[in-house]
């Protein structure tokens, strides 16, 4: 091996490792929080951990006041009767979800890079 190739290698090594660094960093704050009743989306943004927001959700079945703050995402107000929804905590990685069923209501968190469906698309026996 010449010394042009031994530097190229260490090169290209270098390359990849502040690529996996980066890319693996990244990822960590691009979710997305995701609202459905019924099945169907009612309500869709983007959060991190320096963002807070509140947002209220109204349906015929009654209202939802859904809270993001430093990336964690929890119900802190319902007019539903049980309010199990609201005791559940905060949620803030993806995949989790917290369900109110008297209104029909989900609060999901997925990737905001992958956008793939969470459709069931198949049943197994």
């Amino acid at each position: 091996m010449k010394k042009l190739d031994k530097i190229l290698i260490v090169v290209l090594l270098i390359i990849g490792v502040f690529s996996i660094i980066f890319l693996n960093g990244s990822n960590k704050d691009l979710k997305k929080v995701i609202v459905k009743v019924d099945g169907v989306k009612v309500f869709e943004r983007e959060i991190s951990e320096n963002q807070d927001f509140k947002e209220k959700i109204k349906t015929n079945y009654g209202y939802n006041i859904i809270n993001v703050k430093e990336g964690k995402v929890s119900i802190i107000s319902s007019d539903c009767t049980n309010q199990v929804c609201v005791h559940s905590g905060e949620i803030s990685n993806e995949g989790e979800i917290i369900v109110c069923l008297p209104h029909h209501l989900i609060v999901e968190i997925i990737n905001n890079i992958d956008n793939k469906k969470t459709e069931i698309d198949g049943f197994t026996r």
